[in-house]
């Protein structure tokens, strides 16, 4: 045997013919345990990505089908709120706003020409 516990080759296979400890291995003994000794796995499998996003998707529409919504509006008001005259006079404001806006960023764009030929 070579110093140091390495075997060469030759040594190494007497060790396996005649049925020697080979050093530096641990032998192994071929015990199986009771099968009562185990254990239930109580964790679930991971979702495939494709099947994440599935169950995801009708966990959602769960719960939102589950949820009962109740508003405390009356039918008058849920009215005036819908009257078209109501969503005319929001279009009209919003329409004035955007032109303000509008008007608003060409006197910006207006101003910043001026400075350019200012400075030039």
């Amino acid at each position: 045997m070579v110093g140091g516990g390495n075997l060469s080759y030759e040594e190494l296979l007497d060790h396996i013919i005649n049925n020697k400890p080979v050093p530096n291995i641990v032998e192994v003994p071929n015990v199986t345990l009771d099968e009562s000794l185990g254990s239930t796995s109580s964790l679930k499998p991971r979702a495939r990505p494709w099947e994440g996003q599935q169950q995801h998707q009708s966990q959602q529409q769960l719960q939102i089908s589950e949820e009962n919504i109740s508003l405390d509006i009356n039918q008058e008001s849920l009215e005036d709120m819908t009257s078209l005259s109501k969503l005319s006079e929001c279009y009209d404001i919003q329409s004035k706003m955007q032109m303000n806006d509008a008007s608003n960023n060409d006197d910006d764009d207006d101003d910043s020409s001026n400075e350019k030929s200012i400075t030039r």
